[in-house]
Order: C-alpha cells, then structure tokens, then sequence
C-alpha cells in the first residue's frame, strides 16, 4: 500500500455503492498545493511539541469545518485540529509533524 491511494468515491456516483472505495498508484494522483496533504501521507506520521514526542498520527476525523488528528501514545489519545494556527511543519519524508497546541490541550 506504500505506492497506492485510496479515493472515496462519492455518494453522487450512480455507478458505485455509497462508501466504496478505489485505490490507484499513488503516482498518478495530482500534486496538491503546499500546505495540503493526502491523508496517506499524514497516518503515521511522528508528532512533536518542540522536542516533545506527542505520539503517533493514527487516523484523522473529517469534520463540517477542519479535518482533526488522532495522536495516539500509548493507550491515549490526543484529538488535534488540522489548522494551520496549529500544524507548523509537515515532514512527508521523515514522517513527522510539528505543533504547537492552544491552551488546554
């Protein structure tokens, strides 16, 4: 699954059942602009506080307004919005992230 993306299909397509999901080379996908990242590139990834370790990025909830990170350490997790106020740095070649969280989290 490292050279391959998943697409969700959408429940507008007639020809596929609601939910389906299709996979494709991962190097026929479009470049997103800087900033966006597939949600491949993001699982997985090593989250940080500075020098910190926050744990690791296991899946991520797609939301009305911003997508939020689940990092998971341990057996706890910690929920993340995907903002920019709050994500600093995307590493997609070392797998890791860099954050800065608001007050309380």
């Amino acid at each position: 699954k490292a050279n391959q993306i998943s697409v969700r299909l959408s429940p507008d397509n007639p020809y596929m059942p609601m939910g389906s999901e299709i996979t494709v080379p991962y190097e026929t996908v479009e470049s997103l602009e800087e900033g966006t990242f597939y949600h491949e590139d993001l699982v997985g990834m090593q989250v940080f506080q500075e020098d910190q370790w926050l744990g690791e990025l296991t899946d991520i909830i797609q939301t009305g307004s911003n997508d939020v990170y689940v990092i998971t350490k341990g057996t706890s997790e910690k929920l993340i919005p995907a903002l920019r106020s709050v994500v600093k740095d995307v590493d997609i070649d070392n797998k890791n992230m860099s954050v800065v969280l608001p007050k309380g989290l």
